[in-house]
């Protein structure tokens, strides 16, 4: 199983070049439903958000072996739950 990133949304605050120095990307868990993955992200640049993916888009989960979407699996979403508790 595996998230498949579908439909991003991309905001770009500055450009973004092979050549930048000190560049770090972070893709984190935003929201998690029964079959869809809300994912976020953003790329940095000497510490300046050059362009973020807004967390509302979503990533179904597929079965790659049978290339068929499927819902996230129970102790996933527990797993996650437990962690946002506060």
């Amino acid at each position: 199983m595996a998230p498949i990133i579908a439909a991003p949304q991309i905001h770009y605050k500055q450009g973004i070049v092979l050549d930048d120095r000190h560049m770090t990307g972070r893709m984190w868990l935003d929201k998690l439903d029964r079959a869809i993955f809300h994912l976020a992200a953003e790329f940095r640049v000497e510490d300046i958000v050059r362009c973020s993916a807004a967390p509302r888009r979503a990533a179904p989960s597929w079965v790659l072996a049978e290339m068929r979407p499927t819902r996230i699996p129970h102790h996933l979403r527990e797993a996650y739950e437990r962690l946002q508790a506060p």
